[in-house]
């Protein structure tokens, strides 16, 4: 449950920040590792979690200024 909260957030983060849906290539995986990602990041690191085919990890390693996720359960 908790992660089609996060892909419903992300995703909602992402429309508001690029005006148009979180590309639907994206892992589950690949979109719980950019919630760490600040807003001047997470564009980015989602166009580059696409075309280059990122693990979360290599997400999680790109990330220069970490969001932390306080309401997580």
């Amino acid at each position: 449950m908790q992660d089609r909260a996060i892909r419903a957030e992300e995703g909602l983060r992402f429309y508001i920040l690029a005006r148009k849906a979180l590309d639907s290539k994206l892992t589950k995986g690949q979109v719980i590792a950019l919630r760490f990602a600040p807003d001047d990041e997470f564009l980015v690191l989602a166009d580059r979690a696409v075309r280059e085919g990122l693990s979360p990890r290599e997400i999680k390693q790109a990330i220069k200024n970490w969001r932390p996720d306080y309401d997580r359960a």
